[in-house]
C-alpha cells in the first residue's frame, strides 16, 4: 500500500468511474488502531468496490492495516500523520480517487481536512471511542460551519454518544447519531497458543498471562493493572496456589516503565511481558488466560474480540462495558477507581475455574448469539441526504448560538464571541 496505488487521473478513467464512498484515515489519531482498521475492513467487505479508503501516514500505517485485513486502500504520506499537515497532497489522492457520495472520517483531523476540502460533499465521522478537547473544538466547528455537504457524527453504541454528548459535544445531541455497537469475530489459529507462550517466554501453562486490553491499548494505566495482579497473585500464593502471574502490556502502554520499575523493586518475580501486536488483539489472545480492561478505553472492539476469544474477562463497569457484560454472567465486573477491586475479582477468576469457564463460555455465546448490525452501519455510511444533514446543522448552529450574546459595540457574528469561530488546528 503506497502512494503508486493510486487510481489513474485520466479523462476516460474520471468519466468511467461512478461516485463513491472515500474513507479517510489518519495515523496520529488515537482512534488509529487495529481494532478500528478490523472494524472498516469488515464494513468495506460488505460495500465492496463503492468505498475506496485513504491512509494517511508512513508504513506502520500500512502494516497495521494489513494486520487487520484492510487491504487494497491508497497510502498518502503526510507530516506527523496528520491530514491537516498533508492538505496539499491529500488533495491530489481526493482529485485522483474522483467525484464521492460522502466522505467517511475515521478521526476529527480527517473530518476538518474533508470540510477544508471537500466543502460540498456530505462528511460523516465515526466515532469508536471517546475524544478528546482539541478534537472536540474540531467537530464542533465542522458542524457548527458544515457547508453545503453537510457533516454528521455517528458513534458505536448508544453508551458512547452519551459520552460525546455530556462532554466535549455536549448541546449537538440531535447532530450525534448511535448505531448499534458492532462485534469483532477475528479467526484465532488453533496452534497460535503455544508459539505465543514461547515467545514470551512463560510456556509453563502454570503461568496465567493477563492481557490489559482497551482501544486503544495505550490508554489503560500499566502500573494500575500491574497492582492488581500482583495483588492478585499474592492473596493466591498465601492460599496455596502454585501458579504465577504475567502481566501482558503493550510497549507504549500508558506508566509501562513505572509499572517495570515497580516490578523489578519487588524482587523480579512478577514478569511483565510487552508485546507490540497487542495493538491487534486478536492476534495474541490465544496466548492468554484472562483480559482486563479499565478506565476511558475499556469496552469497545478489543472487549468483544477477547469475548469471541472465549477468554474470561474482569473489567470495570463502564458504560461501554455494560453494554456487552453483565456482573457473574458472562464476565466479573470491579468497581471503578481501585486496584483491590480489580485484584479480588482476578482472584475469583483463577482460583474457581468451574465458574471461570462457565463465564468464558457464557461470554463467547453473548458474541456468537447476537446477530450483526451491518445494514445501519452501510446505510448510515454509504448513504446521505445533503438536505437533511443542512437542515440539522442550521437548527443546531441556532441552538448553539441561543445563549451568545453581542457585547456593546461589536457586531453578534464576531469571532470574539465564539471560542470555535476559528478554524480550529492541532495543538
Amino acid at each position: 500500500m503506497n502512494s503508486s496505488n493510486i487510481p489513474n487521473t485520466s479523462p476516460s478513467a474520471s468519466s468511467a468511474s461512478t461516485e463513491r464512498v472515500v474513507h479517510l484515515v489518519e495515523a496520529a489519531s488515537p482512534q488509529t488502531c487495529g481494532t478500528t482498521l478490523a472494524l472498516l475492513a469488515m464494513l468495506r467487505a460488505e460495500a465492496g468496490e463503492r468505498s475506496t479508503v485513504v491512509l494517511m501516514g508512513n508504513s506502520a500505517l500500512s502494516d497495521l492495516a494489513e494486520a487487520a485485513q484492510l487491504r487494497g486502500a491508497h497510502r498518502v504520506g503526510v507530516p506527523f500523520g496528520r491530514a491537516v499537515c498533508g492538505l496539499p497532497a491529500l488533495r491530489r489522492v481526493l482529485s485522483a480517487v474522483g467525484p464521492a457520495s460522502q466522505i467517511v472520517c475515521w478521526s476529527a483531523g480527517s473530518l476538518l481536512a474533508a470540510r477544508v476540502l471537500r466543502p460540498t460533499t456530505p462528511r460523516v465521522m465515526v466515532a469508536v471511542q471517546s475524544i478528546g478537547s482539541d478534537a472536540g473544538r474540531m467537530v464542533r466547528w465542522c458542524l457548527r460551519w458544515p457547508g453545503m455537504g453537510g457533516t454528521r457524527v455517528v458513534t458505536l453504541g448508544d453508551a458512547l454518544r452519551t459520552t460525546l454528548t455530556n462532554g466535549p459535544l455536549r448541546d449537538w445531541y440531535e447532530a450525534v447519531q448511535p448505531l448499534p455497537a458492532l462485534a469483532l469475530r477475528p479467526p484465532v489459529p488453533s496452534d497460535a497458543r503455544g508459539v505465543l507462550r514461547t515467545r514470551w517466554g512463560v510456556s509453563d501453562e502454570r503461568v496465567k498471562v493477563v492481557a490489559m486490553l482497551a482501544d486503544p491499548p495505550v490508554v489503560v494505566d500499566a502500573q494500575l493493572g500491574a497492582i492488581a495482579a500482583s495483588v492478585a497473585r499474592e492473596t493466591l500464593c498465601d492460599a496455596g496456589w502454585p501458579g504465577q502471574v504475567a502481566v501482558l502490556l503493550h510497549p507504549d502502554q500508558w506508566h509501562r516503565p513505572r509499572a517495570q520499575l515497580m516490578m523489578e523493586n519487588l524482587g523480579g518475580h512478577f514478569p511483565i511481558v510487552l508485546e507490540p501486536k497487542l495493538a491487534t488483539p486478536w492476534q495474541v489472545t490465544a496466548g492468554c488466560d484472562l483480559v482486563m480492561t479499565m478506565g476511558p478505553g475499556a469496552g469497545g472492539l478489543a472487549l468483544t474480540s477477547a469475548m469471541a476469544a472465549g477468554l474470561p474477562i474482569v473489567a470495570e463497569p463502564t458504560p461501554r462495558v455494560r453494554e456487552w457484560l453483565t456482573h457473574n454472567r458472562n464476565a466479573r465486573l470491579a468497581d471503578s477507581g481501585e486496584p483491590r477491586f480489580l485484584a479480588h475479582e482476578i482472584t475469583e477468576m483463577l482460583s474457581d475455574p468451574d465458574s471461570t469457564g462457565r463465564l468464558r463460555l457464557a461470554a463467547r455465546h453473548t458474541i456468537a448469539q447476537r446477530d450483526e448490525p451491518i445494514a445501519p452501519w452501510l446505510q448510515a455510511l454509504e448513504n446521505c441526504n445533503p438536505a437533511d444533514t443542512s437542515a440539522n446543522a442550521t437548527a443546531q448552529t441556532t441552538a448553539g448560538h441561543a445563549d451568545e450574546k453581542p457585547s456593546a459595540g461589536k457586531s453578534a457574528d464576531a469571532s470574539s464571541h465564539d471560542p470555535d469561530r476559528r478554524a480550529p488546528g492541532y495543538s
